[in-house]
């Protein structure tokens, strides 16, 4: 059962209430996003008892970092992907567009998704939804996987399309199938949630190892929850730190706050207040719904501890910095 301090995870929103991201213009990131948790969603779990509803926030895309991936020499590249890439590399966007979207008429699907990207995103164009699902949609049923994600996506949101849970997870579930790491934490969040599908919570802890495994930090997290309150799996504290932390160390403010809780309770490794104050900081700077619980449980550690171990975590909260990210899709498709 849930610890009493872990409910402050729980947020209970309308999945209709708009949230607002400030490095987001949409509810997708842009390709050149390096932060986790840009986006959030509204799910819910029964983690805790029955009664309880469990929501939280995850990011789209924010390990997808395109533009910092693309490290070719340009004297190098020739022809006309290469020049759409390095023309949206740069931030040209009207000659990206006008790139992509010539190649993306001849029928090639990541030059679709690339015009989808741009189309949701207002790059070189207006933001259009409907046409960004539909240049999604055509790169999509040539399996790119990266398309195949954001028309599930856009499916299950009703985005640019009618609102379409079922076949919003089928498209999830092929670019999961194909190792999209977005995807693959998304299937979760619907075996979780249980609205697309039969909530299965073993079947969500196997797509949320999937996706922690290539470095996706939220899927990460909820898998720390998972071995914390022993959903899906057998109740294991010491895993549930070890992917808390990989997962707080990107930068999730969710995983922050949670493994703080943990060296508060010496619940998987020791009882460290220096610790769960230094990560109840970083957590109480982000954006989000957690702010004020992890602040209120900073001062409530710092009422524990002594100035001098205040000072230390102090230090340390400002000396922290995230680590690198996983990036899901790519300016070129591989050859």
């Amino acid at each position: 059962m849930r610890e009493t301090q872990i409910h402050t995870l729980c947020r209970i929103r309308s999945p209709d209430t708009p949230i607002a991201v400030a490095t987001n213009s949409a509810a997708l990131p842009s390709l050149t996003a390096t932060r986790h948790s840009l986006d959030e969603i509204c799910v819910l779990k029964h983690i805790m008892p029955r009664a309880a509803k469990l929501s939280t926030k995850h990011a789209l895309l924010g390990s997808m970092v395109a533009a910092a991936l693309f490290t070719a020499a340009a004297p190098a590249l020739c022809g006309p992907p290469d020049d759409a890439a390095l023309a949206y590399q740069r931030g040209d966007y009207a000659a990206a567009f006008n790139d992509f979207r010539a190649l993306a008429e001849k029928g090639d699907a990541h030059a679709q998704f690339m015009l989808g990207r741009m189309y949701h995103d207002g790059q070189g164009i207006s933001p259009d939804e409907k046409a960004a699902f539909e240049w999604f949609r055509k790169a999509a049923e040539q399996g790119n996987a990266d398309a195949e994600n954001y028309v599930g996506y856009m499916y299950t949101n009703g985005q640019g399309v009618r609102e379409d849970k079922a076949a919003g997870f089928d498209w999830l579930h092929k670019s999961a199938v194909l190792g999209n790491a977005t995807a693959q934490y998304r299937i979760g969040i619907a075996y979780v949630d249980g609205k697309a599908t039969a909530q299965d919570d073993a079947r969500a802890v196997t797509w949320f190892r999937k996706a922690a495994e290539q470095g996706n930090a939220d899927a990460q997290f909820w898998l720390g929850l998972s071995y914390d309150q022993a959903e899906g799996v057998p109740q294991d504290y010491s895993a549930a730190v070890l992917w808390y932390r990989k997962s707080a160390d990107r930068g999730n403010g969710m995983a922050q706050y949670a493994l703080g809780l943990m060296y508060y309770k010496g619940h998987g490794v020791a009882l460290d207040l220096v610790q769960a104050h230094r990560w109840f900081t970083l957590a109480a700077e982000r954006e989000g719904d957690l702010r004020a619980d992890a602040a209120e449980m900073r001062n409530q550690a710092a009422s524990e501890m002594t100035p001098a171990q205040i000072a230390t975590a102090q230090k340390l909260a400002l000396e922290w910095t995230p680590t690198g990210e996983t990036p899901t899709a790519n300016l070129r498709p591989k050859k």
